[in-house]
């Protein structure tokens, strides 16, 4: 915890190996005695984003099947991948909506932002790693919420994963769930130790500003205490080096250095290279192809506003070429006319998908981003996925309340949509 600035997502990054090249750092990053490198962090951990991110058009349960069959091994069967979705639904609260749809942000409903954050926690958790790092959890979510969200945390805990998060002033009630606290200002800890001597820490650093009024959240007190205000600025940085320095001299700070020298050991170098050979994803290319394949299949066909405005723009485009074209007689200077007109098909009919393709990969970018980033799948295997799923997409039509959609066309839209472009133009221009 800490204000803004003090540092508090940088170090858990670190922590974490996600920090961007940029910074730089020194030390280790230490596991039950043992250093850790940026593979062993990578398969022993997972990341909590502070922005959910998932397909819109799945239901919860679908997004944690897709999630499961690629990120755990081949050593799961089948069944053992179901089993385990079954139980992450059940421990994060999400059986009453597992079939709801994710939904998608000013375009269609679907479940809360509550039940977006557990769903998070649990798509990173399938794999059962024995630390998880959260990004500011609670942010702009509401006391219930707030606490359904650290409640499922502390169940995590209970079960023996070691929980490292960034929360923003939380309620009492959220801050006395939490064991340890490690509070930063100006990039440097100000108190690290257990929640319950918190209070005992600030009343004994003699100054009567400092202490922890009774009835008064503990957490936003020492948040307004290590806060540097710009008008006051002189007087700030001089209250919060002295609590640093208090820290530094404690018992509690004490014990932190004796057990870091006791356990500090030099990491080994590790090989990049060489470790992008060895089982950097979970599943093979062609798994990977398999499930992306048919996520994107789904995603689509359950989005139906590309190929509503891909048929609009063909019907649009050809009555407009074939008034301008209206029965066009075959004689010598007209025949420019209607070179005219094909070359308009050859051009329409590539930027028709072309460009709503781009669209849709934009749109899917950041996701792309984060699941490429976090060696879920590789950028080859989601290309192809992708570009088989427009291609063999067929037209359907989507009931609003229906999760499964009912076909209406079984044929492609590559075929389908330049035919009705041409009959119309064709019949126009004669």
């Amino acid at each position: 915890m800490g204000g803004s600035g003090a540092g508090k997502t940088t170090l858990m990054n670190i922590l974490a190996f996600q920090s961007s090249k940029e910074i730089e750092s020194n030390g280790a990053v230490l596991v039950n005695g043992k250093a850790m490198t940026k593979l062993d962090m990578r398969r022993m951990s997972a990341y909590v984003q502070q922005i959910d991110l998932f397909c819109g058009t799945l239901t919860v349960k679908e997004q944690l099947t897709y999630s499961a069959l690629l990120r755990m091994g081949s050593r799961y069967t089948y069944a053992q991948k179901m089993e385990k979705v079954e139980e992450v639904i059940k421990d994060m609260n999400l059986t009453e909506c597992q079939d709801t749809l994710i939904g998608i942000p000013n375009r269609s409903k679907g479940i809360s932002v509550g039940e977006k954050k557990r769903l998070a926690f649990g798509s990173e958790i399938l794999t059962d790693p024995p630390i998880l790092f959260c990004d500011e959890p609670t942010t702009g979510l509401d006391g219930f919420m707030a606490h359904q969200v650290v409640q499922a945390l502390q169940l995590m805990a209970e079960k023996g994963k070691t929980v490292v998060t960034v929360i923003h002033q939380p309620g009492s009630t959220i801050f006395n769930m939490f064991s340890r606290v490690c509070f930063m200002a100006l990039g440097k800890v100000a108190y690290c130790g257990n929640v319950k001597d918190l209070i005992t820490f600030f009343n004994g650093l003699g100054h009567p500003s400092l202490r922890v009024p009774e009835s008064h959240n503990p957490a936003d007190h020492v948040i307004a205490k290590l806060a540097v205000n710009n008008d006051t600025i002189v007087d700030d940085v001089k209250r919060v080096n002295y609590i640093i320095d208090k820290f530094d001299e404690s018992d509690a700070a004490e014990e932190l250095k004796e057990l870091i020298r006791k356990t500090s050991i030099k990491p080994e170098d590790e090989d990049e290279d060489e470790n992008e050979k060895h089982g950097m994803y979970a599943v093979s290319m062609w798994v990977q192809m398999n499930v992306l394949f048919r996520r994107a299949f789904l995603t689509t066909i359950r989005d139906p506003v590309l190929l509503q405005v891909r048929f609009l723009q063909v019907v649009i485009t050809s009555v407009a070429i074939g008034i301008v074209n209206f029965r066009t007689e075959v004689y010598g200077p007209s025949i420019q006319n209607l070179e005219g007109v094909m070359y308009n098909c050859v051009r329409d009919m590539s930027f028709l998908f072309f460009f709503p393709s781009i669209n849709v990969i934009t749109s899917e970018l950041p996701l792309f981003m984060r699941e490429c980033k976090a060696r879920i799948y590789s950028a080859e295997a989601y290309f192809i996925s992708k570009s088989l799923a427009e291609v063999c997409k067929s037209c359907y039509k989507i009931h609003p309340n229906r999760i499964k959609p009912s076909v209406r066309f079984q044929v492609p839209q590559y075929i389908l949509l330049p035919f009705i472009y041409s009959s119309i133009l064709y019949w126009m221009t004669g």
